[in-house]
């Protein structure tokens, strides 16, 4: 029987595709900040306009994405920190793998040059 199993990490794809727990939020403005990387966020707008779910980068720099009024949107990707403002709910699902081990890469590393 092993007794050193490997740690949780973004490079683990077993840990990051089959681990998940569900997180609820409900809309209260607040940036949510994520112990362990989220690799989806389901948002519903439950109030009667349109409203942005709001995703941060590593250098906290704000990505809004609209999402009508009555609707639901799935995000897939790894997400640390982001915004559920009021009048929208927000189903995360979180991995085991802690959101230090995460590394984004950067734009260069992600599209080469341009």
């Amino acid at each position: 029987m092993a007794l050193n199993w490997p740690k949780s990490g973004v490079n683990s794809v077993a840990e990051f595709q089959t681990s998940g727990h569900t997180f609820v939020v409900t809309g209260s403005a607040k940036t949510i900040k994520l112990k362990y990387v989220a690799s989806s966020i389901t948002m519903s707008v439950v109030s009667g306009s349109d409203l942005d779910a709001t995703f941060y980068d590593s250098n906290h720099t704000a990505m809004p994405f609209t999402v009508p009024s009555g609707t639901t949107a799935r995000f897939k990707g790894k997400f640390l920190t982001f915004n559920v403002p009021a009048g929208m709910d927000a189903l995360v699902e979180v991995t085991n793998v802690p959101s230090g081990s995460y590394l984004p890469p950067s734009g260069s590393q992600m599209h080469g040059t341009v």
